[in-house]
């Protein structure tokens, strides 16, 4: 039996400061079984204290939580927040009573737990299947485990013990059993999968369970009526057997993947982890979580030409799905100072974005248009105040003629950083006493206001120099001592 020792599922505590203790036993708990729980414990915060922007961001990119329930949790305006903005989102928050003995709450944490594990039964023949989908549920929110001792092209050669066991212990605790079958099923009656199945059967009516904790596929569709007739694995009619419909196995894999996503994760959950896949770069992933979402699901959105943007309330972008006839292409293309992961054609902002989300649009060339809209405020930092965070929104990216709108406040650190700009236009609105906003940069021609001809030059090195009143503070975003300035001009 091999599984996924090193996923991280990350849980997140929502608890009262004034059950410190208990709550640190639970972590302490969550941290031995291999989760990995965050707790908070701010003491700026009270209260009368609004959802804190870190502790708000964390939610919203988390989709397993517990609610530490006590008298004390029960009277803090601060958890209760908490856990209404956390159902608001669709999102599930199981609760356990810190009340109870530590023993009565492992077993509570435990059936949390095993419910985040899915146990793949498959007909050898399957293997490449049963690999693949085994692959593509360790990137999600999921501890998965798979015989993984049967090679196609070796002797097959299974410890079979180990697997009963586990198929045994994910009845019990509340796991699923992802099943793929084919005719072998029904008609080798000693195969191991289907001695697998009819354990994992046995133990959920041992257990109590009217419906097997399973989730079954078959291969062909006349299985269904068999296994309908078959002695010992009629249950699985209760679990709603699919048929697998794809033409190839990619097609069949994303077929299991939406049955088994669908039924395990609400909708909010789904979002989270799509957006969550989109800002690390997983694009082909967050596509296919965003098309199990209806439109309402998937959160406002304005449109340009070059596709849709995903907005929260404040309007600051969260992700971005291209047209049809602006997709991301593949570009591994160094330019100079920048390393593009992938290429699209236009990146035009739509009026009524206020902000991106950090790492909103990291590793991509743009190659014919990038406009920002007038109306944005602040590119990277969205709280509009000054903080020592890195926010790449744009960084190590390939742009052509970038102008920053007059309304933008703010630039974030590091939000155009080993970026390569054609031609880049600030306005005069901009005050930051930070200056990595385009650290390591290549800027072919830097555009400025005209007011500030004579205090701002090229020294011999291509380095942009400041003198007179620029070198207060407010200007810090000037101090570009490693960003090389091919051209200066006023405007």
């Amino acid at each position: 039996m091999a599984n996924n020792q090193s996923n991280e599922i990350w849980v997140f505590l929502s608890h009262s400061n004034k059950d410190y203790e208990k709550v640190r036993q639970v972590r302490n708990l969550l941290e031995d079984k291999s989760l990995r729980p965050l707790m908070f414990f701010l003491h700026c915060l009270n209260d009368d204290d609004e959802i804190d922007s870190l502790i708000k961001r964390e939610i919203d990119c988390r989709t397993r939580f517990i609610l530490c329930d006590s008298e004390n949790a029960r009277k803090s305006h601060w958890v209760q927040k908490e856990v209404e903005y956390i159902k608001s989102q669709n999102r599930i928050c199981e609760t356990i009573d810190l009340s109870k003995s530590m023993d009565e709450i492992m077993t509570r944490l435990d059936d949390f737990i095993n419910k985040t594990k899915l146990f793949i039964s498959y007909n050898r023949e399957e293997c490449k299947l049963a690999r693949m989908v085994y692959d593509r549920l360790l990137q999600y929110d999921f501890t998965v485990y798979m015989d993984m001792y049967y090679v196609q092209e070796e002797t097959y050669v299974q410890k079979y013990e180990n697997t009963i066991n586990e198929i045994h212990e994910n009845a019990r605790s509340g796991g699923y059993l992802i099943s793929i079958m084919n005719e072998r099923i029904l008609h080798h009656h000693r195969s191991d999968s289907r001695n697998e199945l009819i354990k994992a059967i046995n133990d959920n009516v041992s257990y109590g369970k009217r419906i097997p904790n399973i989730i079954p596929f078959v291969t062909k569709k006349s299985l269904i009526d068999l296994i309908a007739k078959d002695d010992a694995l009629f249950p699985l009619g209760k679990c709603g057997i699919h048929n697998l419909k794809g033409e190839n196995i990619e097609q069949q894999c994303d077929e299991i993947l939406r049955r088994v996503i669908s039924q395990l994760m609400t909708p909010g959950s789904i979002k989270v982890q799509a957006d969550n896949f989109y800002r690390g770069l997983n694009h082909r992933e967050a596509e296919f979580l965003y098309g199990l979402l209806g439109e309402n699901e998937k959160g406002n959105f304005l449109t340009s030409e070059s596709g849709s943007f995903f907005v929260d309330e404040n309007g600051i972008v969260q992700r971005f799905e291209p047209a049809e006839d602006n997709p991301f292409v593949d570009d591994v293309s160094d330019y100079q100072i920048t390393k593009s992961s992938k290429s699209i054609r236009t990146l035009i902002i739509p009026k009524g974005v206020k902000g991106f989300v950090s790492d909103f649009m990291r590793y991509v060339r743009v190659k014919e248009r990038f406009e920002l809209p007038e109306g944005l405020l602040s590119i990277g930092n969205n709280t509009f105040d000054i903080k020592e965070e890195e926010h790449c929104v744009f960084a190590n990216c390939n742009l052509p003629s970038v102008v920053i709108p007059n309304s933008v406040r703010v630039i974030g650190n590091f939000a155009f950083g080993h970026t390569h700009i054609h031609s880049l236009q600030l306005p005069a609105s901009l005050h930051s006493p930070y200056g990595r906003q385009f650290k390591d940069s290549y800027i072919g021609t830097l555009r400025l206001p005209k007011e500030w001809r004579g205090m701002v030059a090229l020294d011999k090195y291509n380095n942009l120099r400041l003198s007179g009143i620029l070198n207060s503070d407010d200007f810090g975003y000037l101090r570009w001592p490693s960003t090389h300035v091919e051209r200066l001009e006023f405007y």
